[in-house]
């Protein structure tokens, strides 16, 4: 059956105990080859050789018919050649060709030979019952389900898989679709400015869940499967722009309970973990399930299809714990792994890895820990869900992320691109001599610091280190650079001297920095006496100003959530929710020595930048993620030397992607007039993976 590409089943296996019988009784193996293209051939077209004639022919009968060709014509399953065996020696089974052995001698060969064929019988028997996960698995077939423009991305089955449901961009933004898998057009099930993603079927059919930012912090809502009115469920406490993909993983891949009673989502605690919750749709309750160890993220929560287990991500490791029991890991080495969906029969996990290159779809089995590789994209394969008759959607998944040099006051049409790497490009910053642009590149496998001469176009690695190195940003003289990097194995900030290549620790925390809250490198003050990072702290992430040098660390402000400096080290430009607990974001700047303050905006606002003549602060101004445009607030000079700026005119955008592409911000010019930052554009489809099982 493999040998023809066809499906292999049980009887595929009895094949394979006939061609072990065969070569014990005989010493030979029924089909011979000097190569594997003459065994195959041997194997599908010869006809079996003639067994010996010391092999009696009842035993020569039943290993004849576990090596038919045809699947059909073979004993079924392992426990009819049992019952046949057995027959034999009970010797239910004897032809008359038998007798012209001496009683003597048949005995010995049937207590020999039959013994040995039913220890060889069991031992295959176990072997396949206790590493069936790992015997050659049949070709699966993959389809894809969606073809169309823009990213198609969190897919999800009805009950009775005759659907699914996506979030598309089609729009710019994300909204959930609901498609018939058996073609069709698709219908819009959600229309809002923000993105509404994850969508998550619940088993009854009554429900879709997904995840969305209506302006006051994201939560997760429920809307029956067509058009209709949908409603806040509960609320996950994360930030939609400044840590999206912890938003996006609120929802695992089946989060709801097989009664579809409740529901597992994640939320951040105000200590700076995130927990995973369930909640009871009848009743409302909520109940915390993990309780992470500081600094850890529980996300992408699911039930197994029979409600005994759920598996969930810390990290980038896969852990399991019973529905009233303790978390143990699953999976943990030096891949990513993530995205954890169950099997059917709940007793294996599908996931996302990196492992082999590439982020593809693997599956590891709960009780034996071995591993199968499941997809071989050349993109990456990701956010795979499981139906319960064993079908896999996932979504292939692609995209170009460059660095863009362009004028603020020229259209986009005329910004030049500068990197043209299939990699990813980020955190975009611009020397204070204006001819170097400094960004971060995992285009060598690992994120690496780069720096991209404008004049020439010449390209110098300036990291090379195991781990990771991100978020970088100049000193005033252009001299060093400080970046998160995780040396020494934890997460701290580091200074890089530019000539020299040496580097130093600035931060002692007992804690490591996690790398994705606010997408917000550490920023050095335009005067040079203070360096701004987010670190943990004991009510959770903090934001904390550090001497250059080491030590003297404080936290002047609370509940930031993102910063730049405003012309020096006492003035700080920042955003934080607003205090009338709307969950609305509220951008400020403020005088950190005498806590005055000024209100700039209200409104969605992420990775802000303030030009270096405190004209202007260029931001992420969306309640989409994958729609931030790049955005202009003038400011006004402040009236006095110790005084403040004010908001000046209206909102000017940049950038236009549509459902093109999203920008990530970079840095400004030194004379304010131009800007760098990141085009990445997404394109993802949803495809199937038909006989899964």
């Amino acid at each position: 059956e493999q040998l023809r590409g066809q499906p292999a089943d049980a009887r595929s296996d009895v094949w394979a105990l006939g061609a072990v019988l065969y070569e014990m009784a005989t010493g030979a193996r029924p089909f011979q080859g000097r190569t594997g293209f003459e065994l195959s051939s041997a194997i599908l077209s010869q006809p079996l050789p003639l067994l010996s004639g010391t092999v009696p022919p009842e035993l020569a009968a039943i290993i004849g018919r576990c090596l038919e060709k045809e699947p059909e014509q073979r004993y079924q399953r392992a426990g009819e050649v049992r019952a046949a065996l057995e027959a034999i020696h009970r010797g239910a089974v004897a032809p008359p060709e038998t007798r012209r052995y001496r009683p003597v001698r048949r005995r010995w060969w049937l207590a020999a030979g039959v013994g040995a064929a039913v220890v060889v019988l069991v031992f295959v028997f176990l072997v396949f019952r206790l590493t069936r996960s790992e015997a050659p698995p049949q070709a699966l077939t993959i389809r894809p389900l969606t073809s169309f423009v823009g990213m198609e991305w969190g897919v999800t089955f009805s009950p009775d898989t005759s659907f699914i449901a996506y979030g598309h961009n089609r729009y710019g933004h994300m909204d959930i679709f609901v498609l018939p898998t058996g073609g069709g057009d698709p219908v819009r099930l959600t229309d809002n400015p923000a993105d509404e993603l994850t969508p998550r079927w619940s088993p009854d059919g009554r429900y879709i869940a997904f995840v969305s930012d209506r302006g006051a912090g994201t939560n997760i809502y429920l809307s029956p499967p067509l058009p209709g009115a949908e409603r806040k469920l509960v609320e996950t406490n994360i930030p939609w722009l400044e840590r999206a993909i912890d938003a996006l993983f609120s929802l695992g891949a089946i989060p709801w309970s097989p009664d579809a009673n409740e529901l597992l989502f994640s939320r951040l605690e105000p200590s700076g973990e995130i927990a995973i919750w369930k909640v009871n749709l009848r009743t409302g309750a909520e109940t915390r399930v993990t309780k992470p160890p500081p600094g850890a993220l529980d996300l992408y929560a699911s039930w197994s299809f029979d409600g005994k287990r759920i598996v969930f991500t810390r990290g980038t490791s896969l852990w399991l714990m019973d529905a009233q029991g303790e978390p143990e890991q699953l999976l943990g080495d030096q891949y990513l792994n993530t995205e954890p969906a169950w099997s059917p029969d709940s007793q294996r996990v599908v996931f996302h890895s990196n492992r082999g290159g590439r982020m593809n779809l693997w599956e590891i089995e709960i009780r034996s820990r071995r591993l199968r590789q499941l997809t071989t994209e050349s993109g990456n394969a990701i956010l795979p869900t499981v139906s319960p008759t064993g079908r896999i959607a996932y979504t292939s998944y692609s995209h170009q992320v460059d660095i863009y040099w362009g004028q603020v006051d020229r259209p986009q049409e005329e910004h030049q691109r500068l990197t043209s790497h299939t990699f990813n490009h980020f955190g975009a910053r611009v020397s204070p001599d204006g001819q170097q642009v400094l960004y971060q590149s995992d285009r060598t496998g690992n994120y690496e610091l780069w720096l991209h001469d404008r004049r020439t176009g010449a390209e110098r690695q300036l990291t090379d280190h195991p781990a990771t190195d991100v978020m970088a940003d100049w000193s005033p003289d252009g001299k060093q650079i400080v970046f998160l990097s995780g040396r020494e194995g934890s997460v701290q900030v580091w200074v890089l001297e530019v000539e020299s290549g040496r580097v130093r620790r600035l931060s002692q925390r007992s804690r490591s920095i996690s790398f994705e809250p606010h997408f917000s490198e550490p920023r050095w003050s335009p005067d040079g006496k203070a360096i701004g990072f987010f670190g943990a702290g004991e009510k959770g992430e903090t934001f904390w100003v550090v001497d250059p040098q080491g030590g003297n660390e404080s936290s002047p402000l609370s509940g930031v959530v993102g910063f730049d400096w405003y012309r020096d080290s006492r003035h700080l430009l920042y955003t934080r929710p607003a205090a009338d607990g709307s969950g609305v974001l509220e951008m400020r700047v403020a005088d950190i020595e005498t806590g005055k303050e000024v209100l700039l905006l209200r409104g969605p606002s992420a990775e802000m930048v303030v030009s270096r003549d405190g004209r202007g602060v260029a931001f992420l101004h969306s309640v989409s993620h994958f729609n931030m445009q790049l955005t202009l607030l003038r400011l006004a000079p402040p009236a006095s030397p110790d005084g403040l700026p004010r908001p000046l005119g209206k909102l000017q955008q940049l950038t236009h992607g549509g459902s093109t592409f999203h920008v990530h911000n970079g840095g400004w010019s030194p004379d304010g007039k131009a800007i760098v930052y990141t085009r990445d554009h997404d394109s993802g489809d949803v495809y199937v993976i038909q006989n899964y099982r």
